[in-house]
């Protein structure tokens, strides 16, 4: 181990082309254990990226990596996104908020990175990472749904997992991110089911995934997500069938209304939720100045932010300084509105701070996406479903986490990387020599859990 330890170091020194593609090698298993965290921890996820980050510096040739990424309109809309908000921080009163949104934006750096070194076959496996680590999460929820196991386990004071409740069991992500990306993994199932390749036992096998993903969304408390479940099969058809959709849209209508009536009569979360909402509706339109409830809520933090909006159209209050400013417009009757830290919805948050001009970068990344060319149609489907789940999530929910902006990064890599920089040659005998320091990077990552 230590002789390896020592070539390993002695790589990181060298430049020349088989080290460059030694170290491409090792960021692209990288990459697929962070695909595979993604819907797990974020702590983990910084340490894979900073190993990346380190992998990178060290294999240089900076030039040639980043040429293709940098031209990338997808990756320049994401760029121009982060630059807006560095340049709007000179009209900012809140620098520790600024800062934070700052921070959480650079997550959209990840595709110029990642376009630097992933290849077209380490991207089908970065993918596959992220559905087999939410197919994992979901076998959780069911063991914590029927009390095999606790709502919430610990070791040494380490939180490994935590649900809400035995009724809502979600163990890694909030509800409505994890609501919202089993939705996601059911419409990426399901074109798999349409495959035509696949043999009958596969799809025998994504039919079961993809129904007790379906059933496992009706135990969630995600309201974003049933809505987005909705949606994204009905353009998961659409992208399919395309003019012959007819036929199979009936059919999705007929399997949609079958879930919503069993889940409403057998799932108490689903009926829960489903009935606060109706609550919630009847309430505001008897009296739109009640705000009592969690879409009253929403809708009041949207008023508001649309007085702000209206003194600030164009440049917006500046990088971070959104809630301030609505706070200062608030009623007495109203103060219970100034605990919220966001405005539960990102296109109301940027156009709030950054003005009409920062709306339309903002949704200039969405209008590149769709408008990508040079893609295959399985991957077109794939990039078109995630893109669409987050815009319907944006809409109740903001950009800035440690989740949606990450999980479209990560997608939208894995999906336009056409990259070849790895030689066939010898690939097996450099996986297996990779072994050690892939323990290593494992190793690390457990701790930055610890």
């Amino acid at each position: 181990m230590i002789t390896k330890t020592k070539d390993f170091f002695l790589l990181l020194k060298q430049n020349s082309a088989m080290s460059q593609d030694r170290l491409t090698l090792y960021m692209n298993y990288l990459a697929v254990m962070y695909a595979f965290y993604l819907p797990i921890a974020s702590q983990p996820r910084a340490t894979i990226f900073s190993i990346i980050m380190l992998l990178f510096l060290f294999r240089r040739n900076y030039v040639f990596y980043i040429k293709k990424s940098l031209f990338n309109p997808i990756v320049q809309a994401l760029l121009v996104y982060i630059l807006m908000h560095f340049i709007w921080l000179l009209g900012s009163d809140n620098e520790q908020h600024a800062s934070k949104m700052l921070k959480l934006s650079e997550y959209a750096i990840i595709p110029f990175i990642f376009l630097t070194f992933l290849t077209k076959e380490f991207a089908k496996k970065a993918i596959s990472a992220f559905i087999v680590s939410l197919l994992f999460s979901e076998i959780l929820s069911y063991l914590i749904r029927f009390q095999v196991i606790p709502e919430k386990l610990e070791f040494m004071r380490i939180t490994l997992y935590e649900a809400v409740s035995q009724l809502d069991p979600s163990p890694f992500l909030l509800h409505m991110h994890y609501a919202v990306t089993l939705s996601i993994v059911v419409a990426f199932l399901f074109f798999q089911l349409l495959h035509k390749k696949n043999p009958l036992w596969i799809k025998l096998v994504y039919s079961f995934f993809m129904l007790s993903a379906t059933l496992n969304l009706s135990l969630i408390g995600g309201r974003s997500g049933y809505i987005t479940f909705v949606v994204l099969l009905l353009a998961a058809v659409l992208l399919e069938y395309r003019k012959k959709a007819f036929i199979p849209l009936l059919g999705i209508f007929l399997f949609i209304s079958l879930v919503a009536s069993l889940a409403y009569n057998f799932s108490p979360m689903f009926k829960e939720r489903i009935d606060y909402s109706k609550e919630s509706i009847v309430t505001i339109y008897n009296n739109p100045k009640d705000l009592n409830t969690s879409m009253g809520q929403r809708i009041g933090l949207w008023r508001y932010s649309t007085d702000v909006i209206k003194e600030n159209i164009i440049f917006g209050v500046g990088t971070g300084d959104q809630m301030n400013a609505i706070r200062d417009l608030m009623t007495i009757e109203d103060e219970f509105l100034k605990h919220f830290h966001h405005q539960h919805s990102a296109y109301i948050e940027v156009f709030t701070q950054f003005g009409i001009i920062g709306l339309f970068i903002f949704l200039n990344i969405f209008y590149q996406i769709f408008r990508y060319k040079d893609i295959s149609r399985e991957d077109k489907k794939i990039l078109y479903i995630t893109t669409l789940a987050v815009m319907i999530a944006l809409c109740t929910e903001t950009f800035s986490t440690r989740y949606y902006l990450p999980m479209l990064a990560i997608i939208i890599s894995a999906t336009i990387s056409k990259n070849k920089f790895l030689h066939q040659e010898n690939h097996k005998n450099r996986q297996e020599k990779f072994l050690p320091y892939l323990f290593i990077a494992l190793l690390i990552t457990v701790t930055s859990v610890l």
